[in-house]
């Protein structure tokens, strides 16, 4: 897997992840997360296999009011439907660990539906722990 930064080229292919991922987004829409992820704190990559891109992850780090050292999040991360269970993801997680550790991040989080039990279980087994409740209101 070859994993790079997300181009304008890659809109195409991250409106159709994000579909599968149940948000449903433009290509313009994707366009604009693209330039999003150029900002400092963010990063948007994008896994490809035999050139052809079947993933990404979206990445932000930021200091907490409660914490010493930066903290890293997944904001985003999904793997073709086709290409599942082929290592891929487990190859892009890994590339954003080691990312976040040379931006001196002490832990990484994430949040994930809880419809997606499937993701749950992935990731306790890449070592994730669930250690806190997630609270949203909605404001528009």
């Amino acid at each position: 897997m070859v994993i790079r930064e997300a181009e304008e080229k890659d809109a195409t292919i991250l409106s159709r992840l994000l579909k599968q991922l149940g948000y449903p987004s433009s290509i313009e829409d994707a366009l604009k997360r693209i330039q999003l992820h150029r900002q400092d704190g963010y990063r948007l990559l994008i896994g490809e296999v035999n050139g052809q891109a079947v993933s990404f992850i979206a990445l932000h780090w930021y200091h907490a009011f409660h914490h010493a050292h930066p903290i890293g999040r997944v904001v985003a991360f999904c793997v073709d439907e086709s290409f599942r269970g082929k290592g891929w993801g487990t190859q892009l997680l890994k590339y954003a660990e080691d990312f976040f550790l040379n931006k001196n991040c002490f832990k990484i989080e994430l949040t994930s539906n809880l419809r997606r039990k499937e993701s749950h279980e992935y990731y306790f087994r890449k070592g994730y722990q669930q250690v806190s409740m997630h609270f949203v209101k909605f404001l528009k």
